[in-house]
């Protein structure tokens, strides 16, 4: 019995390692999503206020254009909705609400 409690022991450590490192891995990957689709975002207003014609996957980014456009819709929603409202989402939180289905 004593054995079966150190491997036991030895077992459950090694489940807690490694749910930490997924943990871990899983927040740099939604880090790194958010930010390539802010970065996406950016380069879709400009090419859409200038009209150039644009395709994400042309640059490696997932996203479509139609969901950029979607996202850009909502993204001027918030900033019109914030107007005037004392609560306020930082750029953090919006980027990984609007990153959220891509993740």
């Amino acid at each position: 019995m004593h054995t079966y409690s150190i491997y036991d022991q030895r077992f459950n450590r090694m489940i807690q390692s490694t749910l930490k490192t997924l943990a871990e891995i899983q927040a740099k990957r939604k880090r790194e999503t958010a930010v390539h689709f802010r970065i996406a975002c950016i380069l879709y207003t400009y090419n859409k206020e200038n009209q150039i014609a644009w395709d994400p996957a042309d640059d490696g980014f997932v996203f479509s254009s139609a969901l950029l456009d979607r996202k850009m819709n909502l993204l001027c929603r918030f900033g019109n909705a914030n107007k005037g409202c004392n609560d306020h989402a930082t750029d953090d939180e919006i980027d990984a609400f609007m990153a959220k289905d891509i993740m």
